[in-house]
């Protein structure tokens, strides 16, 4: 009888034990699966973060925290520093979403205008003239010079910067569709004040003459309709690839620049 008991106390105790694994096997495996599942949402929400394209005029969060922000020292990952010039770049390039450096978003022309807001040892944060904001390596831009003018085709329009602050804006006419003014970044070889114009078929005075890039030049043009500058009239009636100015606003530019002032001349 005494044996019977003893084996009934032994087989309840052994039960108890096996139940009691059995539960918390059953919680490690629950705490797996959720731990498993929050990684799981973790990394889809990080994936979509770093493959979603910037936006015109939208900078998440990340971005405009971007200054001091360092990661582990296993990342090896440098500080973001606030900076604040111009740029163009010097070579078809990509460009990159939200720390995201591995997949491209886009590309970005040779010759295009940025300004730079942050930079790494390797990357910086820029925003172009249409008000995109991305990321680009560091060997695809140049710094421009405080003083330089630029010229913009699609847009007709001439600028001139000092100090990083336009000082002067004006629409112009560049070449026509079977000469175009070709896109550069050149210095301006010399200077001239009068200059007559000359070449197969033509001889065209002008008061100022600034070439840059071999025979290109920006100079000032009274014989056209002057309702005609910054318009699509240069397609069919622009010039052999000159950037034709205004009077006064060739004055102004030739009265402001020296030779090697730099021009920048993109689409």
């Amino acid at each position: 009888m005494k044996n019977k008991k003893l084996f009934s106390i032994v087989t309840f105790a052994y039960a108890l034990l096996i139940t009691g694994c059995m539960y918390t096997s059953h919680i490690d495996n629950e705490k797996d699966n959720n731990v498993k599942e929050a990684i799981s949402i973790e990394e889809v929400v990080v994936n979509d973060v770093k493959s979603t394209p910037i936006e015109a005029n939208i900078v998440s969060d990340e971005v405009n925290n971007v200054e001091n922000i360092t990661t582990n020292e296993e990342d090896n990952t440098t500080k973001f520093y606030d900076t604040n010039y111009m740029a163009y770049i010097n070579n078809d390039s990509y460009i990159y979403g939200y720390y995201n450096y591995d997949n491209p978003i886009g590309i970005i022309n040779k010759y295009q205008k940025v300004l730079v807001l942050r930079s790494n040892d390797e990357f910086s944060l820029v925003e172009d003239e249409n008000g995109n904001f991305f990321y680009i390596p560091n060997e695809s831009i140049e710094t421009l010079p405080e003083l330089f003018v630029e010229v913009d085709i699609d847009s007709q329009n001439v600028k001139m910067y000092e100090n990083y602050e336009e000082i002067l804006s004006s629409p112009c006419t560049t070449g026509k569709n079977s000469t175009q003014t070709p896109e550069c970044y050149d210095a301006v070889d010399w200077m001239a004040s009068p200059f007559t114009l000359e070449g197969p078929g033509y001889s065209c005075p002008v008061s100022y003459w600034m070439p840059f890039n071999g025979g290109v030049g920006l100079h000032d043009y009274v014989y056209q309709d002057q309702t005609m500058f910054g318009t699509d009239y240069y397609k069919e009636n622009g010039s052999h690839g000159c950037v034709r100015l205004p009077y006064d606003t060739a004055k102004s530019i030739y009265e402001k620049i020296d030779t090697d002032t730099y021009v920048l001349v993109h689409k």
